[in-house]
């Protein structure tokens, strides 16, 4: 199954597996890289998502990828926040160090939806 199929069947975690694959083959291939950022986003990790959508901000880059990517960017900064209120909220803390589900898991105590959907 290639990534995007893999997307459009709500299989995130092949399609990330896919991108992966294809970013460490080619790493210079801003349509990988975006596959990956995305998928992290969309299996709640925002925080590996910035680092990446940072990353392929100054690649070479066409002006509407670059636009997409500070899109997307902008929403994983949101959704890092809203998950870190969630937790704050919950009474729990959420480092760096914490992993996404852990997060998640405090988060979903609180009551608050935390995720994005797109």
């Amino acid at each position: 199954m290639v990534a995007t199929e893999a997307f459009e069947a709500g299989k995130y975690k092949s399609a990330l597996e896919t991108f992966q694959a294809a970013a460490d083959l080619v790493p210079t291939e801003v349509a990988y890289q975006f596959g990956v950022a995305s998928m992290r986003l969309k299996l709640g990790e925002p925080s590996e998502a910035i680092t990446i959508y940072e990353r392929l901000i100054v690649m070479r880059c066409t002006p509407r990828q670059l636009s997409m990517i500070r899109e997307m960017k902008a929403l994983a900064v949101m959704a890092e926040a809203a998950g870190r209120a969630a937790v704050e909220e919950a009474g729990g803390t959420c480092s760096a160090e914490d992993s996404a589900e852990r997060c998640g898991q405090v988060a979903a105590r609180s009551g608050r939806v935390v995720s994005h959907h797109w």
